[in-house]
C-alpha cells in the first residue's frame, strides 16, 4: 500500500560549526563561519592543517570506530531523538547511507584496513553503522557531491511503495585525508590555500572555490506525521516531503554542461509543482563556473516570483560536506523553517547579478516551502520541495 504523503519528522546535523543541530544553526544566525579561526592565526600554515584545522569536526576521533561511522551515528541518534522514537524502534527502521568517499579513513588504518578494503569504505561503513543500530537493512548510496539526496529519492520510494513506514538518511563525510586533500587542489576547486585567501564566497563574484569539511546530517522521514506527544524535546516543525527528483548529465567527470537540461528540468519541478517557493537552497560550492550558471536556472524557472525567492549558500558557512552535503542543506531548512530566520551570509561583499534576492545579513519572515538542490562530479543532480506543517 503506497503512502500518499512523507514527512521529516526528525533531524540531526554536525558542523565544525556545531555537534548538534541547533548549536550550529545557533552558529550560522551569529554569522560564523568554519574559517572564522584562522583571522586570529599569525603565524604561516601549511596547506594541510589549514584544511584540518577548519574543517575537523573535533571529537570524530573519540568514538569507537572509523571517524565516519562516529559521526553518522551521532547525527542519526540527535534525528531520532528529534522525532521521538524510541531506542527499540530501529529495529524497523532501514537506514540509507549517502558518502561519496565512505569510511576512507579505514584503509589508511592499520587495525581496519583489511575489513574496509574487503567490504569496500561503503561496505564497511554501513556494516559499522548496521550493528550499533540494529538495523534491518544499511545500503549506501554513491553520487558524488548529490548523494544526499539521491539516498533521500530511495528512501522517499520506499515510503511511497509501502516497503517501509519509516526510513532514516544519513549523509556523512570524514574523507580529510592527504590524498584527497591534495586530489582536490589539483582539480582546481579550493580556493588558494593560505591563512589569508582559504575562504568560501558563494554567490559572490569573488568566489574560487570551496573549503573542505567533516559533516554528518541525518533525517527520519515516515509515512505519517507524528503526534504531538510523541516528538521529541529539540523536535522541529513537521516537514512534509512532497518530493524528490534526481536525474544525471554525464558530459564530463567534474565540469559542468554548458547546457545544464537536467538543472533546468529538475528546477522547473520544482519551482512550479507546489506553489511558490519562500526559500531555495542551491549547491552553491563558489566554484567559478558553478555558483552564477545555477541561479540563471533558478530564475528562469522561477520566471516572475524569481525577484521574490531570496537564495540562502549555507556552504559558506559550513564549508562542503561532499557527499553530506545536500541533506545538510535539507536539515537547516527544516530549521529555517521551525525559527523563521534565514541566517546572514557574512563573506558577500559583490553578489554576483541575479534577479534572486541574497542578502549579507539575516532575514525574518515565514518561509515554509524550500527547494534544495544537490549536484556533483559526473552530471549528477537532484532537487527536493519540502513544506513545513501548518501547525
Amino acid at each position: 500500500m503506497s503512502a500518499p504523503n512523507v514527512w521529516i519528522t526528525g533531524v540531526g546535523l554536525l558542523t565544525p560549526l556545531g555537534t548538534s543541530a541547533w548549536g550550529t544553526l545557533r552558529a550560522l544566525l551569529d554569522g560564523r563561519t568554519i574559517t572564522d579561526r584562522l583571522e586570529a592565526v599569525t603565524e604561516p600554515l601549511e596547506a594541510e592543517q589549514i584544511i584540518h584545522g577548519t574543517g575537523h569536526i573535533f571529537d570524530s576521533q573519540l568514538g569507537p570506530g572509523d571517524p565516519t561511522a562516529t559521526l553518522a551515528l551521532r547525527a542519526l541518534h540527535e534525528a531520532a531523538s528529534s522525532a521521538g522514537m524510541n531506542p527499540g524502534d530501529w529495529a524497523h527502521t532501514p537506514v540509507i547511507v549517502a558518502s561519496s568517499k565512505g569510511a576512507i579513513g579505514a584503509l589508511f588504518n592499520r587495525m581496519t584496513r583489511i575489513p574496509a578494503a574487503t567490504l569496500g569504505p561503503h561496505g564497511y561503513l554501513c556494516s559499522l553503522i548496521q550493528s550499533q543500530l540494529h538495523a534491518p537493512s544499511c545500503r549506501a548510496t554513491v553520487a558524488a557531491c548529490a548523494s544526499g539526496l539521491f539516498a533521500l529519492d530511495a528512501a522517499d520510494r520506499m515510503l511511497r511503495q509501502g516497503e517501509a513506514e519509516r526510513v532514516a538518511v544519513v549523509g556523512v563525510e570524514a574523507s580529510l585525508v592527504p590524498l584527497l586533500v591534495w586530489s582536490y587542489r589539483r582539480l582546481g576547486v579550493l580556493p588558494p590555500v593560505h591563512n589569508e585567501t582559504y575562504r568560501c564566497l558563494p554567490l559572490d563574484t569573488e568566489r574560487c572555490g570551496f573549503t573542505l569539511t567533516e559533516q554528518a546530517a541525518a533525517v527520519i522521514i515516515e509515512s505519517g506525521p507524528p503526534s504531538a506527544t510523541r516528538r521529541g524535546a529539540n523536535a522541529i516543525t513537521p516537514m512534509r516531503l512532497h518530493g524528490v527528483r534526481t536525474a544525471n548529465e554525464a558530459c564530463h567527470l567534474i565540469k559542468s554542461p554548458g547546457r545544464p537540461d537536467a538543472l533546468r528540468r529538475l528546477s522547473q519541478w520544482a519551482c512550479r509543482s507546489f506553489g511558490s517557493i519562500d526559500l531555495l537552497h542551491p549547491h552553491a560550492t563558489a566554484t567559478v563556473e558553478n555558483d552564477e550558471a545555477e541561479l540563471r536556472v533558478y530564475a528562469e524557472a522561477l520566471g516572475a516570483s524569481a525577484e521574490t525567492t531570496p537564495a540562502y549558500a549555507v556552504k559558506g558557512a559550513i564549508g562542503h560536506g561532499l557527499g553530506a552535503a545536500g541533506v545538510a542543506s535539507l536539515v537547516v531548512a527544516c530549521l529555517i523553517a521551525r525559527c523563521g530566520r534565514v541566517p546572514p551570509m557574512p563573506w558577500l561583499t559583490s553578489p554576483i547579478e541575479t534577479p534572486l534576492p541574497i542578502f549579507r545579513d539575516d532575514r525574518p519572515g515565514v518561509f515554509r516551502r524550500h527547494a534544495i538542490f544537490a549536484s556533483g562530479f559526473g552530471g549528477h543532480t537532484a532537487a527536493a520541495v519540502i513544506e513545513a506543517d501548518s501547525d
